[in-house]
């Protein structure tokens, strides 16, 4: 992919053109947490243009890489240690562990904690080995929650015949996506927001079932089976320097 870059007061702004999925989409312009800038556009687009168009909305792409400069100043990476907590499902969970009773490494969700029993209790002193094992509970439960939640959107929602075919990854920008095959994936993270959180994600790629872009057809049909989209889109905004990605 080719990099362009343009300038902003004493700043280098480098950025990428990607093909827009349909011919006559307008520009867009994307900035992401981990630093990329993206334009999407139309096969054949004048480069100029693109060129221009970044360099007009240089001062909005500036103020967007600093914030996330500072969002991630501010995050403190997890260290994995006895009391320290973890998200799930929305509520806050202190780590506590204790010795197994046989010769096997578990995670227990408790009603105040998360109980992790070691076979060896050596391993609470290492954050990658408790991590390692904190992230596999994560995959079961994402496993287990999402598809039944998929499942029972995939039943009520009155477009969708059949149960899609689906997975779950860790994602550092995006909560969900559809392909143009109808394939959903989600952000294993998810896992760590609420119930209505995830229900609005999984509806939102839904509706690009049904409708592939952003537009009012495909707002009607979400804020018809989701309401509150908005105020859940807020939540997950607010969560998401907290669990994305970590």
């Amino acid at each position: 992919m080719t990099r362009y870059v343009v300038s902003y007061n004493e700043e280098l702004i480098a950025y990428e053109v990607r093909p827009a999925r349909k011919r006559r989409a307008a520009l867009g312009l994307y900035v992401y947490p981990d630093g990329r800038v993206h334009v999407t556009a139309p096969p054949r687009a004048d480069l100029n243009k693109i060129h221009q168009h970044v360099q007009e909305h240089a001062e909005w792409i500036s103020r967007q890489l600093k914030k996330f400069m500072r969002d991630a100043a501010h995050k403190i990476s997890p260290s994995y240690k006895s009391g320290e907590v973890h998200l799930y499902l929305g509520k806050g969970y202190p780590l506590r562990f204790e010795p197994a009773a046989d010769l096997f490494n578990s995670v227990d969700l408790g009603a105040e904690s998360l109980l992790l029993r070691l076979s060896n209790m050596t391993v609470m002193k290492d954050p990658v080995e408790v991590r390692t094992l904190l992230d596999d509970w994560y995959l079961g439960q994402a496993d287990e929650i999402f598809e039944c939640r998929l499942r029972h959107f995939a039943e009520i929602l009155p477009w969708v015949s059949q149960m899609p075919q689906w997975r779950h990854a860790p994602m550092k920008s995006q909560w969900g996506s559809c392909s143009a095959k109808g394939k959903i994936a989600l952000n294993t993270q998810l896992i760590k927001c609420p119930i209505p959180c995830i229900d609005s994600v999984i509806v939102h790629e839904f509706c690009h079932l049904k409708h592939r872009n952003h537009g009012k057809r495909f707002y009607a049909l979400l804020e018809k089976h989701v309401p509150d989209w908005r105020d859940l889109k807020r939540e997950l905004n607010a969560l998401t320097h907290q669990v994305l990605a970590v």
